[in-house]
């Protein structure tokens, strides 16, 4: 299993790294090459995949990252700041046959990797729309003392326990198997994968 982390933008920079894989891939190994979805319920964000619930839960998550290599959350504006750059990469992006054909995948599989029915506060869409305005109007990182961003994160600190609910684990496994049935049809060579 080769794992492509989301930072690659999937405009472009999903496709040149695929190639270069095709490239160094023996002639004989068979392989699918899946790109990892978020499974959204909720409305989507005019011009976005990803809904307010999920956007709430990936701001509460980046609040407890306190192991992580380059970007913790000891520095909330400048990780929240990212965060909202990254997400700047999926504007009007159609996670559809159109996106696989273009990027050289084989297909998409779509799981649960945020609770979509968690409870959202009716602030969150307000203080987040104003704080996305200003971070596509920087061109790159939001400024870290710009006071939407600085509202968005305390609203996110306060109700972080909230929007830390996942979803449980035997729902995420049993989408994770489903998807893999679905991709590989009856093979199941990866059950003993573990």
């Amino acid at each position: 299993m080769i794992y492509l982390d989301k930072n690659h933008h999937p405009k472009d920079g999903i496709k040149a790294v695929v190639e270069a894989i095709d490239q160094k891939m023996p002639k004989r190994v068979l392989f699918t090459k899946v790109f990892l979805l978020p499974r959204i319920e909720k409305p989507q964000m005019e011009g976005y995949h990803f809904s307010f619930e999920y956007m709430a839960q990936v701001f509460a998550n980046a609040c407890q990252r306190d192991d992580h290599e380059t970007l913790d959350n000891t520095d909330l504006p400048k990780v929240f700041g990212v965060v909202l750059m990254f997400l700047g990469f999926n504007l009007r992006v159609a996670f559809d046959n159109e996106f696989l054909k273009l990027q050289k995948l084989d297909t998409l599989m779509e799981l649960p990797l945020t609770n979509e029915s968690m409870q959202l506060h009716a602030d969150f869409p307000k203080l987040f729309a104003p704080t996305l305005e200003a971070a596509k109007s920087t061109r790159g990182l939001i400024e870290p003392d710009n006071a939407q961003l600085l509202a968005l994160i305390k609203h996110v600190e306060a109700n972080s326990e909230a929007y830390q609910v996942h979803p449980a684990d035997d729902v995420r496994d049993q989408a994770i198997v489903s998807e893999l049935n679905r991709i590989l049809g009856d093979q199941q060579l990866w059950l003993g994968a573990g």
